[in-house]
């Protein structure tokens, strides 16, 4: 029988190498991922699917993270409170004041790591509690 995977992780980013890495990282820990190349296509996903947490970058073509979040946050889906951790390279004390008046739940600096993303997750998860 299978082991069911930890996470289902919603990866939006328009880097393709670095979101990649990313779900590589996160798969190695046991979690299940999906790629999203824009805020559309992240909206998309959680339209279609169930995901536990949504890792969103900051800055992306057709729609960003910040957008996509407060999009996300206006809404009466079942999704509208979804767990949502911004990711960028920019600035970290100004993106993450972006990304907590955007409605993300916590943010985390570029390059990507799995212990900031423990972090992320622990900080998210005794917030919600």
């Amino acid at each position: 029988m299978p082991h069911q995977p930890l996470l289902r992780i919603l990866v939006a980013d328009d880097d393709r190498v670095i979101a990649l890495h990313m779900c590589r990282e996160l798969e190695r820990q046991g979690h299940q991922t999906v790629h999203a190349r824009n805020g559309k296509e992240a909206i998309n996903a959680l339209n279609d699917q169930f995901f536990d947490i949504v890792l969103m970058d900051i800055e992306m073509p057709e729609m960003g993270g910040l957008e996509a979040t407060r999009t996300i946050r206006s809404g009466q889906s079942n999704y509208a409170m979804v767990p949502i951790i911004g990711v960028s390279a920019n600035q970290a004390q100004i993106a993450g004041e972006q990304c907590k008046d955007a409605g993300m739940n916590y943010f985390i600096p570029k390059p990507f790591s799995i212990p900031l993303f423990e972090l992320a997750l622990f900080q998210t998860r005794s917030r919600s509690d």
